[in-house]
């Protein structure tokens, strides 16, 4: 019978790894905000903050049009890679990729079919229809992109799983933006065509990642399916996908799809700035899935909640002091960075978010913790009750006060979110999640 060493997180030699890992991607991350900041700082700057806001509405559609081809697909293949890889199932392992593939082509050709039914409806009538084109192809390149990230990451890769999104994908981006805005040429067409570009670097990268850090396996080994099990396992983490995507995202595109492209605008800015405080999570995670799987597997509790305890402390140690920067200074920083106009429009709403990333930060992985140790249906019930208040909120209060409205919808439904997955976490996983 093969037996699983278990690892104990106290032990210096794992604690060094994970340190060493976890300052890899701080430093990647470290480099990563400054480069989306100044695309942004570029975009608001040679842009009128209404094309700005049509632009951050066709970006914001590009996480909703992958849910039919990447939705869900991204935790399940992080999980299943690592199982498989710990107990050397490689025909599996083989089988889930191969799988993954199939399923983001044939989600992209019903998207491609949905937009040639409906360029015969009103829709073809709005200004942004004329770059739906764009954005699905941005679509297809940042689904393939990730099938390549999440398996890196379920190999224990979380650098190589993270660069090309958080480093290549921003640098190219940056360069463009940079190339058009000193040819004077920029505008929400060369913008859209810059992120398309970005993400086919991204996607190159990744791939030749995933050559370079693939296991070795035989050739003789053949591909083993068990769909039925991961069609079962993904339509949970679909939904869950579906509800964060929407909930991440339906501020910007309700204001965009309403016509208010200036609310839209001073959102989006908001939004990119609170970045600096949910990044010191955004890291932890992106390198603790795979150990959160393990440990769950290995039925070692104790060690999964030490784990999560010490990686959600790191956490809030960065984002505490990046979130009292923003409450004393986040006006002038606005002005200064953005243009004054933002520093007027976007105030307000970078408050109320950041508040809700601080409570974000300090309940820690609850949402990953439920993920990866099978219960991705508790995680939906958090993700769809949020979305629910979000939803509600935003249509209540975005007519009356705009992006404010919206912010206020979009903290909510994260304090929401994070209150309940904290409670069935506790329950369900018997661990005491959060910083205390």
């Amino acid at each position: 019978m093969n037996c699983i060493k278990q690892r104990n997180i106290t032990n210096p030699n794992i604690l060094s790894t994970l340190f060493s890992k976890l300052m890899g991607l701080a430093a990647l991350k470290a480099v990563s905000l400054p480069l989306m900041l100044a695309s942004t700082v570029l975009l608001t700057r040679a842009l009128e903050v209404e094309s700005f806001g049509q632009y951050a509405f066709c970006v914001a559609l590009i996480p909703l049009l992958s849910l039919p081809l990447s939705g869900g697909l991204n935790q399940l293949l992080t999980r299943e890679v690592s199982k498989y890889a710990q107990k050397n199932r490689w025909g599996h392992f083989k089988g889930i990729i191969n799988s993954s593939f199939h399923w983001v082509i044939t989600g992209f050709l019903l998207v491609a079919g949905v937009y040639l039914i409906l360029t015969w409806s009103s829709l073809s009538e709005r200004a942004w229809w004329q770059f739906i084109p764009l954005v699905l192809l941005a679509v297809l390149l940042t689904s393939l992109k990730d099938i390549f990230e999440s398996v890196l990451r379920g190999l224990k890769q979380p650098v190589y799983g993270s660069l090309p999104e958080q480093f290549i994908k921003p640098l190219a981006l940056l360069a463009f933006i940079t190339l058009f805005y000193f040819i004077d040429e920029i505008d929400v067409y060369t913008a859209l065509w810059s992120t398309v570009a970005a993400c086919l670097f991204s996607l190159l990268l990744a791939f030749y990642f995933w050559l370079k850090k693939k296991p070795k396996i035989e050739r003789a080994i053949p591909a083993t399916y068990e769909r039925p099990i991961w069609l079962k396992a993904i339509l949970p983490f679909s939904l869950i996908s579906l509800t964060y995507t929407l909930n991440s995202n339906i501020g910007v595109v309700i204001l965009g799809g309403i016509g208010a492209d200036a609310d839209a605008a001073a959102l989006r800015v908001a939004e990119r700035l609170v970045q600096i405080v949910s990044l010191p999570l955004l890291i932890v995670n992106s390198l603790i899935a795979p150990y959160f799987a393990e440990y769950w597997g290995n039925g070692d509790h104790k060690q999964l909640e030490k784990l999560s305890k010490y990686t959600a402390r790191i956490a809030l140690a960065f984002a505490l002091p990046l979130g009292v920067l923003i409450f004393l200074f986040g006006e002038p920083l606005l002005g200064f960075v953005f243009g004054k106009e933002y520093s007027e429009i976007s105030y307000i709403p970078l408050l109320i978010i950041t508040l809700a990333q601080l409570v974000n930060v300090f309940m820690g992985s609850v949402g990953l913790l439920l993920s990866m140790s099978g219960h991705e249906r508790y995680t939906l019930l958090g993700q769809f009750t949020a979305l629910l208040v979000n939803i509600t909120l935003c249509m209540l209060l975005i007519p009356p006060y705009g992006a404010t409205g919206a912010a206020l919808g979009i903290a909510a439904s994260l304090i929401t979110w994070n209150l309940l997955l904290g409670r069935l976490v506790k329950k369900h996983l018997k661990v005491s999640p959060g910083v205390i």
